[in-house]
């Protein structure tokens, strides 16, 4: 017996010895709002990206449509990835239709929008510091947390209290390199959302390694020594494997 999972976009046949087998699969299409969610009446920042069957980037053109209406177009500008920028609407639906898309279906409906909520952004970003963008929809006064931390280790808490819009820079000269992990937690310290972020790209890492011998036997015991510098020649921490 075949148990078939998860074949929502593709179709299933059988080949000429009788097998199913899985064919007709389709492009693989998603979005991403910035900070996780569309909220009503908050501009959002939106990512997308499109891969092929075979696991390859997808370049698409493409239009956001506000109910039937073409709000605007849309372009991937590397590797099947883009982004764009709109203000949603909650009495009002969205989808994308991809126009040089041969296969179907080639239309694709954006996350739902939320009635309430705050969203997180990054807006700028330096050497030194990393500026966030707190909004809400409430209008309400609330006081917020913001967590930043990378590889799991916290660098850094700012608390602020929240209207509409709130600025809030970290300084990130002394994170190590990596993905940064900012969360967004509520009053009641409850994570309300995230947001990802490259810091530090021109932190470079140097790595010395160093044997005891130049030949070794089959499940021989190696011994390394690993020396990890920065640009200026100083030791610093270094996360490996080997």
């Amino acid at each position: 017996k075949i148990k078939i999972i998860n074949s929502v976009n593709s179709t299933i046949k059988k080949d000429t010895t009788g097998t199913l087998v899985e064919s007709d699969k389709k492009l693989d299409f998603q979005t991403f709002p910035e900070g996780g969610s569309l909220i009503d009446g908050m501009k959002a920042n939106v990512a997308f990206k499109a891969v092929k069957p075979d696991g390859l980037p997808q370049a698409i053109l493409g239009k956001l449509y506000e109910n039937d209406s073409v709000l605007l177009k849309l372009k991937s500008t590397h590797a099947g990835m883009g982004s764009f920028q709109f203000t949603p609407d909650i009495s009002k639906s969205y989808h994308i239709e991809l126009e040089n898309m041969t296969t179907q279906p080639n239309r694709f409906k954006l996350p739902t929008i939320k009635n309430k909520g705050i969203g997180l952004s990054v807006w700028k970003q330096t050497e030194d510091s990393l500026f966030l963008k707190v909004s809400s929809n409430q209008r309400n006064v609330q006081k917020i947390y913001i967590r930043a931390q990378v590889r799991g280790t916290v660098q850094a808490m700012a608390m602020g209290n929240l209207e509409d819009s709130l600025k809030i820079a970290l300084p990130i000269s002394e994170y190590p390199q990596g993905i940064c992990e900012i969360t967004l937690f509520n009053q009641e310290l409850k994570p309300v959302t995230e947001r990802l972020v490259y810091v530090n790209q021109q932190k470079k890492l140097y790595i010395q390694v160093e044997l005891t011998k130049k030949i070794y036997q089959t499940r021989e015991k190696v011994i390394l020594t690993i020396k990890s510098l920065d640009v200026e020649g100083n030791p610093v921490k270094a996360h490996l494997g080997v």
